[in-house]
This record gives C-alpha cells, sequence and structure tokens, in this order.
C-alpha cells in the first residue's frame, strides 16, 4: 500500500501527550474516512455541559441533569423542570434527537419512535426510559 507523506505525517496523533500511531486503515492514501473516524470520538462523554452545547436553549445552564447516559444515547433534563430531551452520539458531538410526535394523554410533551431508536442502535434500557409514542401520536 503506497502511503504519502501526508499520510505518512498524518498517521500519528498527539493523545494526552503521547504519540500513538493510527491503526493502518486510517493510514492509506486516499482513506480520509478511515483518519476521520478514528480521530473522531466514537462514544460521547456524558457531562452535562456537553449537551449544554447541543441545545441552545440549555448554553451557560447549571441546571443539566443527566438522567441516563451509555455513551451513545442519553435522557438529560434541566433540574426542577419538566423539560427532558434525549439526544444520540454521533460525528463526534452529541445532537438531540427529533421527536417523532407529541403526547395526547398526560403531560403534553414530545415522544419517541421506539422502532426508530431500536433501528438507531439504543438500548432497551433507554427505550424504556422515553416517552414512546402510540400509533395515534405519531406526526403530531
Amino acid at each position: 500500500m503506497k502511503r504519502t507523506l501526508a499520510a505518512v505525517t498524518a498517521a500519528l496523533a498527539l493523545s494526552a501527550g503521547i504519540i500513538q500511531p493510527l491503526p493502518a486503515s486510517a493510514q492509506a492514501t486516499g482513506s480520509s474516512a478511515g483518519l476521520s473516524s478514528f480521530l473522531m470520538p466514537q462514544h460521547g462523554d456524558c457531562s452535562p455541559r456537553l449537551f449544554n452545547d447541543a441545545l441552545p436553549e440549555w448554553r451557560g445552564s447549571d441546571r443539566t441533569l443527566v438522567v441516563y447516559c451509555d455513551s451513545t444515547f442519553a435522557w438529560v433534563g434541566q433540574y426542577q423542570t419538566d423539560w427532558v430531551e434525549a439526544f444520540e452520539f454521533r460525528d463526534g458531538r452529541w445532537w438531540p434527537v427529533e421527536h417523532a410526535g407529541t403526547t395526547q394523554t398526560g403531560l403534553t410533551r414530545g415522544c419517541y419512535s421506539d422502532t426508530d431508536l431500536r433501528s438507531r442502535g439504543a438500548s432497551e434500557q433507554f427505550i424504556s426510559l422515553v416517552p414512546i409514542c402510540t400509533p395515534d401520536e405519531l406526526g403530531r
């Protein structure tokens, strides 16, 4: 496999003060996908401040409470409020999961499609925490 000077140079990453070689898949000439997937974290840090960055309304909040986080999906809210949101870690950062609908009984709030969450790889534990839309609530 031919390596260019740029590929060899990019094959070293500074991590916690230690130079570590990148895996061969990330070093191949013309393989920017391998390099970017190696350099971009695949699992998220569950620190509350990172969820503040994901939702503009939460920026700077000191009330963010992480209810559940498995590094891929998280259920996070604002302390002493009813505002709780689902997040998914992808592309190196946390993103709010789009609501699939709105609940029509009890507390009116966004709900999620369990089928969609499962297809994205969410755990059953995570799915058990979030409000799941009934068929009538989907798309509302």
